[in-house]
């Protein structure tokens, strides 16, 4: 960020929604995946987790109704869609 010229944020509420974003995106999905693929067939469990670069983009799609899809989205999620295929 200082490289950039931005100045770090000092105030707490920025602070608590950086811990917990890092909650929501990195120290609750992994816990979530062992456990699920200890529920689940690996085969299932792979897909679903291939499939982690394409649900962002439906679930926005879906769920926003002001949210447009760009064209770099729509080529990312079909490339991805492709890769699980």
């Amino acid at each position: 960020m200082r490289s950039q010229g931005n100045k770090i944020p000092v105030p707490v509420q920025i602070w608590l929604a950086y811990l917990a974003m890092d909650a929501l995106n990195n120290a609750l999905p992994f816990p979530l995946i062992f456990w699920d693929q200890t529920q689940i067939d690996s085969s299932l469990a792979s897909i679903l987790n291939a499939t982690t670069a394409i649900l962002p983009v439906v679930i926005a799609c879906l769920s926003l109704a002001d949210y447009a899809l760009t064209t770099k989205e729509i080529n990312g999620a079909t490339l991805s869609l492709i890769g699980v295929v």
